[in-house]
């Protein structure tokens, strides 16, 4: 998962802007008393996390307001050698000073390039800015347009508005601060009409088709007060005109929860019913916080996450990642990671325009492998064809929507133009918009790395990306060798 890796913003305000991750992997403590010491390490340097509903994830990251604080922060887990793995994300020259004075060297770099496809979909830059600070696309663009809206009437200061907006992440990698900041600006442009709401075509209809499954409205308990309307990421709870009420559009909604989870509803209207097929796939795909599926990578945990919902967990998948691959030395030199991530930032996709990228990939020879997570049903993706072979997928699924789907692929550095060109050919096809990522090891500097993906394909890399700081124990560095990373494999969830 890149969640934190398309954080959109220009130089200038993303110098205030980092989150670190940390990950167990091979550590000679308990890992739950070494994300504690983690914790309470990082808490001494002024991290400016939300207070809100979170998930036990949450625990091990940590957001900062400056380069100062993150140095200090290292230095520190340096010191006390928890057997963490530690990503940084930030501007990636920013984090890279931050390694040098903590005497660290990075190790891997997850670049982002944007987000491609059909961009004319997107919210505008203005508003961006803010809901790509929650990776899961949690944070509505209408819900941020709207707290701009009430802080120009002074209804809300920028701050207050920056951390109703962030109790919504889960993950809790929002950094209120910098929204604060940009919330005057986001404000003035609503006043003055140059930034506007998100779909403005969702407001209100005379009706939709009902929705009885899934995340849906009990009609006899809603006012009509519209209060959940600007909190769904893909505008599909609308009003219904003359009758005083409002109703989820099903062709819209990707079963995310959020309305549901947020209790936002006074009267409890919003509630959460069993999924059929085949829209269970646009619950087992999306956030997987939602009420009636699993959450992947907390193996053994169970929580609530809001109205009487449980969640619970399996395994992860086991590929090259920049979260641990310090300590699993899966990544070898020479050898990229290619991620595309289907329907993100928040917009979703159909399974339709998942079948175009991965017939655009078939060509390249690379294998379409393993399973779908997040979902505790973990079916073959071969089981959604009717031929494997040509990636062609079962009828009835392709206009079935979905916060995203990830493909992953383990590439040669030389493979990368070609792969990234396939990508840049199908991204005209499609009407989902889509984020890129490249997973490197740094052999330099992660400049160097960011220049050559530059001149190899005419897109340059953002500022901000994710860093593994190299403070984990490198199977490569103790042995001398590492074990041989899988080759070819397209890793779809």
């Amino acid at each position: 998962m890149t969640h934190s890796n398309h954080r959109q913003g220009t130089c200038c305000n993303l110098r205030d802007d980092f989150v670190v991750l940390a990950k167990p992997a091979g550590t000679s403590l308990d890992p739950k008393a070494a994300i504690l010491r983690f914790r309470d390490i990082g808490s001494r340097h002024g991290p400016v996390n939300v207070p809100g509903i979170q998930s036990p994830l949450s625990a091990a990251h940590l957001v900062y307001d400056s380069q100062e604080k993150v140095t200090g922060f290292l230095k520190d887990l340096v010191k006390a050698d928890l057997g963490l793995s530690i990503t940084v994300t930030g501007p990636y020259d920013l984090v890279e000073e931050c390694c040098h004075k903590a005497g660290l060297s990075p190790y891997l770099v997850n670049l982002s390039l944007g987000f491609w496809g059909n961009t004319a979909m997107l919210p505008p830059h203005d508003i961006l800015e803010i809901t790509t600070m929650c990776g899961h696309g949690r944070i509505s663009p209408n819900l941020v347009w709207d707290l701009a809206g009430q802080v120009q009437q002074r209804k809300l200061s920028p701050a207050q508005a920056s951390r109703k907006a962030g109790k919504l992440c889960l993950c809790n990698i929002f950094n209120e601060v910098r929204a604060a900041k940009l919330m005057p600006k986001l404000a003035a442009g609503v006043e003055g009409g140059s930034v506007r709401p998100h779909n403005p075509s969702a407001g209100s209809t005379e009706a939709v088709p009902v929705k009885n499954s899934g995340i849906s409205i009990d009609r006899n308990k809603c006012t009509g007060c519209l209060d959940c309307v600007p909190y769904c990421p893909v505008s599909a709870i609308v009003e219904i005109a003359n009758e005083g009420s409002v109703a989820i559009d099903p062709g819209r909604c990707t079963e995310c929860g959020v309305c549901w989870q947020t209790d936002v509803c006074p009267t409890g209207a919003i509630v959460a019913r069993e999924l059929t097929w085949p829209r269970t796939l646009r619950g087992k795909f999306h956030n997987f916080h939602a009420p009636y599926r699993a959450t992947p990578m907390m193996a053994g945990v169970s929580h609530p996450l809001g109205p009487g919902g449980i969640v619970q967990s399996f395994p992860a998948h086991r590929f090259p990642s920049e979260l641990d691959d310090d300590f699993k030395g899966k990544l070898q030199p020479g050898e990229n990671v290619v991620i595309v991530e289907l329907g993100r930032p928040h917009l979703g996709t159909t399974f339709r325009d998942v079948q175009k990228v991965a017939q655009a990939l078939l060509p390249l020879g690379l294998e379409m492998g393993l399973q779908y997570p997040p979902s505790d049903e973990r079916t073959p993706l071969n089981e959604l064809m009717v031929d494997s072979a040509k990636a062609v997928f079962r009828r009835d699924i392709l206009d079935e929507r979905t916060g995203w789907v990830i493909f992953k692929m383990l590439i040669r550095q030389e493979e990368r133009p070609r792969v990234l060109q396939a990508l840049l050919n199908v991204a005209g096809e499609i009407d989902a918009v889509f984020a890129v990522n490249i997973l490197s090891r740094v052999e330099n500097s992660v400049s160097s790395i960011t220049a050559r993906i530059a001149a190899e394909t005419g897109v340059t890399p953002s500022a901000s990306c994710k860093t593994n700081v190299g403070l984990g124990a490198r199977p490569v560095h103790r042995s001398g060798t590492a074990a041989p990373a899988p080759r070819s494999n397209l890793d779809v969830h």
